[in-house]
């Protein structure tokens, strides 16, 4: 469908989008985390968008180009602090009434090397942020979809998760663990 088309299905949903942080440095680059954010808007959803950095001005722009600027909703949170995670969650059903979709698209990609030659602390925050922030979204939205009867959940992985490229070991292992999670939720609670 076309940009905006799906307005009835989609009216009023409540969706959490995780990575909607600031835009590239030119300020004219949507991240995917504002993408998503920007389509479900045009949609009809109400868009909590959340983030480690400030993305409300990002978030704000893009909501005001499809004329949704009432329904749009900016959170910073770091998705590797649980409490945080479930602070936002439970705030977000309860000031908007549940959770209908939630979209995991935070990530960061920031080593540089062969595994032997990773520093600990880089390896650390890949997998806490790229793989365990996504499982500790999912864990706090399941049992509030499956209380509701409803919802669904994208994980937004890598073209990695299948394929390989120099240097990336950690962050290759961490998108396929997120395609290889999706499937696991798909089989529990679809």
């Amino acid at each position: 469908a076309a940009e905006g088309t799906g307005g009835n299905k989609m009216a009023g949903k409540i969706a959490i989008v995780t990575g909607v942080g600031p835009a590239g440095e030119s300020g004219s680059i949507e991240n995917i985390g504002l993408a998503t954010a920007r389509r479900l808007l045009a949609d009809g959803c109400v868009v909590v968008g959340t983030d480690v950095l400030d993305g409300s001005a990002a978030l704000s722009a893009v909501a005001h180009a499809v004329g949704a600027a009432d329904r749009a909703h900016f959170e910073q949170c770091d998705v590797r602090d649980s409490a945080a995670v479930r602070a936002l969650v439970a705030q977000t059903a309860a000031e908007c009434g549940g959770i209908d979709f939630l979209v995991n698209v935070t990530g960061v990609g920031v080593e540089t090397g062969a595994v032997d030659l990773l520093p600990e602390d880089s390896m650390e925050l890949t997998v806490d942020v790229n793989l365990q922030g996504c499982i500790r979204f999912a864990r706090e939205c399941v049992p509030l979809m499956k209380a509701a009867g409803t919802g669904a959940i994208v994980n937004i992985a890598s073209q990695l998760a299948i394929s390989a490229r120099p240097n990336m070991p950690t962050y290759i292992a961490t998108k396929g663990g997120v395609s290889a999670f999706t499937r696991a939720l798909a089989i529990d609670h679809a």
